[in-house]
């Protein structure tokens, strides 16, 4: 699954630390008193309300989608299907160094991880947001809650269910996006979150760890909000990763009544399958094919199942063709059908996205049986012919690489980024 990484630009992470300790501002940082290294009434503000962001690529400009993403994903993590678990991990504490500058000293089990150590001991000028997303990998790792199987390998992910991780510092719940955890000694902290997912089960939220510092200083010459005092006090955000959420479209077909001159091939009928994805003038077309169906007997039905495609897409099935000599019982169009996803299904037996159709003798005496032919415009598709029901499916979507619905299917890079869905069948 795909992730768009997002960070919370009020973030309060280890930019100020490297200010703090590395001593190449060790003028501006004189200014500020001492830092109380044994000050136990600390506290942080984890919320998630703020100035959400794109990670990378992001324009600047605050432009759709970007805007409209992080307004969403910020909607989603105040009010989300589980309660965000957000654990805090004392890694370091602060001590006096030499020269007059103040260090990190890692602790318990943390320095018995000596890449991280020496990363702490290593800190100076050139100490980069790189480097500390490193660190905090590291320091993960050590707590035993990385995740072994991010959903992309550019991501950093924690499993807060991991067995044998290390007991953490202090555990909290968000509350409408937001807790304050309090009593707190100052130190060097690992903020790590749990996964979560919006109310519906569109998309899922993991979160980056990340390193936070008690006290924080931020202090930046030429800024309005510039300070060289201490802040024990410290607001700090998540930092969300958001993957989109799969489901199948079910297209059952039941045959009602047989004609009586139907042989032994069956009835044909075909339907127009087509689903957008997106809002506004934003929405895609991201999948348009056909699908065949081939009944024999009276009663028989046949299930198609089609995947995988992004939760909250749409999907319309339209019968164009009956059979020779039968009709659809009813409207031969299903509009508005919305995807739903395996998640949401497993967890509250929310029903699938399906389209029931029933096609019956027309009355005339016709038989004979139908072929599906596909234009491709030259691109290669998925063609899954179906044996036990003899009716063919052929899959085209227009997914960019590693987005596309469906997975396990062979595919080939091409110009417009096609690539073939699972399909499978189901016959009673």
């Amino acid at each position: 699954m795909k992730k768009e990484r997002l960070v919370k630009g009020c973030t309060a992470v280890l930019a100020a630390a490297c200010l703090l300790f590395s001593g190449f501002r060790r003028a501006e940082v004189d200014a500020a008193e001492g830092i109380e290294t044994g000050k136990t009434d600390c506290s942080i503000t984890i919320q998630v309300e703020g100035n959400l962001k794109f990670g990378k690529g992001d324009p600047g400009d605050g432009s759709a989608p970007e805007k409209e993403l992080a307004e969403q994903a910020e909607a989603d993590l105040k009010n989300p299907a589980e309660g965000i678990r957000v654990s805090l991990y004392r890694t370091a504490e602060i001590a006096a160094g030499r020269d007059g500058n103040y260090v990190y000293r890692a602790i318990e089990e943390f320095s018995e991880n000596h890449a991280y150590e020496e990363a702490l001991k290593g800190l100076d000028d050139q100490t980069t947001a790189e480097n500390w997303r490193d660190y905090a990998e590291l320091a993960a790792q050590t707590a035993g809650i990385l995740a072994e199987t991010p959903a992309d390998e550019d991501t950093v992910e924690v499993d807060l269910t991991n067995e044998g991780a290390l007991r953490a510092y202090r555990t909290v719940l968000l509350e409408n996006g937001k807790a304050e955890i309090t009593g707190l000694p100052t130190g060097l902290y690992l903020v790590a979150a749990g996964r979560t997912h919006d109310k519906d089960y569109e998309r899922e939220y993991s979160f980056a760890p990340y390193l936070i510092s008690l006290p924080d200083n931020r202090f930046a010459p030429g800024e309005e909000d510039s300070t060289d005092a201490w802040l024990y006090q410290v607001t700090a955000g998540l930092k969300p990763q958001i993957g989109r959420l799969y489901g199948d479209l079910h297209i059952t077909k039941r045959l009602s009544e047989k004609n009586r001159l139907e042989g032994a091939e069956g009835a044909t009928s075909v339907f127009h399958v087509v689903v957008t994805d997106g809002e506004g003038d934003g929405r895609k077309e991201i999948y348009n094919n056909m699908v065949a169906f081939r009944l024999r007997e009276t009663g028989e039905t046949d299930t198609v199942v089609i995947g995988k495609f992004p939760a909250g897409a749409v999907a319309s099935v339209t019968e164009v063709y009956a059979g020779a000599g039968y009709e659809a019982e009813g409207s031969p169009a299903r509009e508005d059908i919305v995807i739903i996803s395996d998640e949401a299904v497993e967890r509250t037996g929310a029903l699938v996205a399906a389209a029931d159709f029933t096609n019956r003798t027309d009355g005339t005496i016709v038989g004979g049986y139908g072929i599906v032919n596909h234009f491709t415009d030259g691109v290669k598709t998925v063609d899954d012919v179906r044996k036990e029901s003899s009716a063919e499916v052929e899959n085209k979507t227009a997914y960019p690489e590693g987005e596309r619905p469906g997975s396990g299917m062979e595919t080939e890079n091409r110009p417009d980024g096609d690539a073939g869905t699972d399909t499978r069948t189901v016959t009673e």
